[in-house]
C-alpha cells in the first residue's frame, strides 16, 4: 500500500537545476556579447564623428599599468567613450594655446616689420640730407636750416634761421626746414626734438642705473 502525506514528498522527483544554468549561462554570455558590440558601435561612431582613436596601452603580463581593484568591475561601454572625449578636449586645448602663442608672435613680427620700416624710411632721410649742399662743418648738436632756390630747385643748408635774413632772400630761396645734427650723425628734425631729447634722458637714465647695479653687484 502506498502512503500519503509528507513522508511521500520525500520520494517526489527531484527538480533538475542544470537546465536552468545553461540558461542563465547563455543569457550571460548573450548580454556580454551584447555589451561589447554596443561599445565598439560607440567608439566607431565616435572615431569616425570626430576623428578621434583611443589609443590604448598593449597589455603585458610584466607590467602593470592600472590597478587591480579598480579593473575589476563591470565594464561600462561608455568609458571608451570618455577616454576619446578626453582626447578630443585635450587635443582642442593644444590647438587653442598653439594658435594664442602664434598669434602673439604674429603680432611681435607685424611691430618687428613696421619698426624696420620706419629705420629705413629714416635712413633713406639722412641719406637724403647728408646730400645737400653746406659750405660749413657739421658740427654734432648744432641746428641747420634747410633751404630750396626758387629759381633751380637747388638746396642747401644755412645756420641762418629764416627771420634772420632779409625780404630779398625770402624771394629767392624757400625755407624747407630746420634739423638738428647728431652725434652718430643722423639727423632730427625741429618737430621732433623735443621727443628725441626725452627718449635720450630715458635711455641715458637705464644706462646710469645698470652701471649702479653692476657697482653693487661687484
Amino acid at each position: 500500500m502506498c502512503q500519503t502525506g509528507p513522508r511521500s514528498a520525500l520520494f517526489a522527483p527531484r527538480f533538475d537545476a542544470f537546465p536552468i544554468l545553461e540558461l542563465m549561462s547563455t543569457a550571460c554570455f548573450q548580454r556580454e556579447r551584447a555589451m561589447e558590440e554596443e561599445q565598439a558601435v560607440a567608439v566607431s561612431g565616435l572615431a569616425h564623428a570626430e576623428n578621434v582613436r583611443a589609443n590604448l596601452v598593449e597589455s603585458s603580463s610584466d607590467v602593470l599599468i592600472v590597478s587591480e581593484k579598480k579593473v575589476k568591475r563591470v565594464n561600462d561601454p561608455e568609458d571608451l567613450v570618455e577616454l576619446a572625449k578626453s582626447i578630443q578636449t585635450a587635443r582642442e586645448f593644444v590647438k587653442s594655446s598653439a594658435t594664442s602663442k602664434l598669434s602673439v608672435i604674429a603680432e611681435q613680427m607685424r611691430l618687428l616689420q613696421e619698426q624696420a620700416k620706419a629705420v629705413l624710411q629714416k635712413a633713406q632721410s639722412d641719406e637724403d640730407l647728408h646730400c645737400v649742399a653746406c659750405n660749413l662743418k657739421k658740427i654734432p648738436g648744432s641746428t641747420y636750416f634747410l633751404y630750396k632756390k626758387r629759381d633751380s630747385g637747388h638746396r642747401y643748408f644755412s645756420m641762418i634761421a629764416p627771420e634772420e635774413w632779409g625780404p630779398r632772400h625770402a624771394d629767392s630761396s624757400e625755407f624747407l626746414g630746420s634739423y638738428r645734427y647728431e652725434a652718430d650723425r643722423s639727423w632730427t628734425s625741429q618737430e621732433d626734438c623735443d621727443a628725441r631729447d626725452r627718449e635720450m634722458k630715458v635711455l641715458e637714465g637705464i644706462l646710469a642705473h645698470r652701471k649702479h647695479f653692476h657697482a653693487i653687484t661687484d
